[in-house]
């Protein structure tokens, strides 16, 4: 009896296990030029519509994006929008400004070697040249090993 027991333990912790795992990827997310150490709030939202269908809630730190292995196979077969979105916290003159991103993605993002998204506020000086988002004050640029996606700019 106690070695049916143990062998029961030992497969329910074999299975809890095997659920944890994670799936990381090469990530890196910037600014306005600067590298985000943190994010808040970040998740990947799983969409058809206007119908939000999966919140899925994700690490980061400067050069991986983590979560878990069951999440990453839930949005290789999702066939609707994959939307990243979270908010980012700037210090200007002393006082903290929340931003919120909400950028669509591709599945192809989570395939490359790396992948860099360069996000830029087009309501500062400095960025006022670039074409923003439909409907929001930044746009966004990205760099992987194989290319890079550039915005238009303004003449």
């Amino acid at each position: 009896m106690k070695k049916l027991l143990l062998i029961l333990v030992f497969l329910l912790g074999q299975v809890a296990s095997a659920q944890d795992s994670k799936r990381a990827c090469n990530f890196i997310i910037a600014v306005d030029e600067d590298i985000a150490l943190a994010l808040a709030n970040s998740t990947i939202i799983l969409s058809q519509g206007n119908n939000n269908l999966r919140t899925i809630h994700f690490n980061y730190y400067p050069g991986n994006l983590s979560m878990n292995q069951t999440d990453y196979d839930e949005i290789m077969q999702f066939k609707g929008t994959i939307l990243l979105k979270f908010d980012y916290y700037e210090y200007l003159k002393g006082q903290q400004k929340v931003m919120n991103y909400e950028i669509e993605m591709g599945k192809i993002w989570f395939e490359q070697p790396y992948l860099i998204l360069n996000i830029y506020n087009t309501n500062k000086k400095k960025y006022r040249k670039l074409e923003s988002l439909k409907g929001k004050e930044y746009t966004f640029e990205l760099k992987y090993s194989t290319g890079q996606m550039l915005r238009v700019r303004k003449k």
